[in-house]
């Protein structure tokens, strides 16, 4: 009968010593053969496999109980639950990755999004689809920091979780009022990946309708930005109440009251 040595076979299985006694402390494979004299413990010929099989289901994550029971059973049919539970789990992690990978990017086009407007000194034209946002009204006199802290209060106790935000506040705006180059905002909100399922949050829920928008990005919250500069270009002949969005794009981490906004107008 072929025996390897502790040493060689770590060396033949490419593995260490330490996680060959490991194994055999756990009972997963243990050395078959023991000299009376020595007390050397070997490994056999066949054993190799055992151990090579352990490497590669440990290479997938399969946990060593689950290994160790299928060793025991010495049946394929007792690997195979844990091979497709495992699968599951990488299926449920690479959906949680690619939502993850989705939010990077919002948020690398959100903070990349101003180096490419802010310089324009005439307004042009995006398409937008469909978007929500969680939202509150603004009273005539109230701060910036009551209207956001209600927000953040609706948000609290809401059912969302915060993969469901995208962090970005924004303002529908009175339109006859910027005309004359007032701002004067009439909800204050922060979006949303898509519209909720949960009926408890409908009541804040707005929805902004798809289409072409005319936009110009400004710093329009800045004390000594002249609003009136840009009011004429958002000129319409539309009839009825237009709908009038300023949305924030952050460009500090903590100063936030020149932060650039895109003023855009529905055109339909």
């Amino acid at each position: 009968m072929e025996k390897f040595s502790i040493g060689m076979t770590a060396r033949l299985m490419g593995i260490s010593t330490h996680t060959l006694r490991f194994y055999s402390n756990e009972g997963l494979v243990t050395p078959e053969y023991v000299d009376e004299k020595t007390g050397y413990r070997y490994y056999t010929f066949h054993q190799l496999h055992y151990i090579d099989r352990i490497k590669y289901l440990r290479a997938m994550h399969i946990p060593l109980k689950e290994i160790k029971i299928a060793l025991q059973n010495q049946s394929t049919e007792s690997l195979l639950p844990f091979l497709k539970k495992r699968k599951e789990a990488i299926s449920s992690q690479l959906e949680e990755l690619a939502l993850e990978q989705e939010n990077l990017q919002w948020y690398i086009d959100y903070f990349e999004y101003p180096k490419k407007r802010l310089h324009l000194r005439h307004p042009y034209i995006v398409h937008f689809p469909r978007r929500y946002a969680m939202a509150t009204s603004v009273g005539w006199e109230e701060s910036v920091s009551q209207v956001e802290t209600r927000l953040d209060e609706i948000r609290s106790e809401s059912k969302l979780n915060i993969q469901s935000y995208l962090r970005q506040w924004g303002y529908t705006l009175d339109y006859d009022a910027f005309r004359c180059g007032t701002f004067t905002p009439k909800l204050h909100y922060m979006f949303l990946k898509e519209c909720p399922k949960t009926e408890s949050n409908q009541g804040h829920i707005v929805s902004f309708p798809p289409g072409d928008y005319l936009c110009l990005m400004a710093r329009i919250r800045d004390p000594q930005f002249d609003l009136s500069s840009i009011a004429p270009f958002f000129e319409t002949d539309k009839e009825g109440e237009q709908l009038l969005l300023a949305n924030e794009y952050e460009d500090h981490l903590s100063e936030f009251s020149r932060c650039p906004y895109e003023v855009q107008l529905y055109l339909g």
